[in-house]
């Protein structure tokens, strides 16, 4: 971290720096000043963001992620773990977070499908099935 005044003189006796080396070295310090500062004014404005988002809706998905768990884990035994994942993802991008339709349901698409090729078809490991999976003769 750069110090506040770190500045030297310029016609100091003993210093062996030249004018230009001392401009040098101050515009250096300045601008790593500045950056410090554009950090930080960052950070507060991230956290305070956060928090502001945090406290208009608390509540709103503390108490739903027990209940979409105990459901997941219902739905997974008859939908299969695919498709309880694409419902899981869905909801809670679409009610908890208030994220678009088109948004939730492509996200949850490409989770899902992600998931199916990762587990089923490149790792080959069996994973709960439910009636849409057997469509697919897996």
């Amino acid at each position: 971290m750069v110090a506040a005044n770190c500045h030297s003189p310029r016609h100091h006796r003993n210093s062996a720096k030249t004018a230009n080396e001392t401009n040098a070295t101050s515009v250096r310090a300045r601008g790593e000043r500045r950056r410090a500062c554009l950090a930080a004014s960052i950070m507060r404005n991230a956290a305070r963001s956060s928090s502001s988002r945090a406290s208009s809706e608390s509540g709103n998905g503390a108490g739903a992620l027990p209940l979409a768990t105990l459901l997941f884990c219902a739905a997974m035994q008859w939908l299969g773990l695919y498709v309880a994942s694409f419902l899981l993802v869905a909801g809670f991008m679409r009610f908890i977070g208030r994220i678009a339709w088109w948004k939730s349901l492509l996200t949850s698409f490409v989770f899902a499908f992600a998931m199916f090729a990762t587990f089923d078809v490149a790792f080959d490991v069996i994973m709960p099935k439910g009636p849409i999976e057997a469509l697919f003769g897996r």
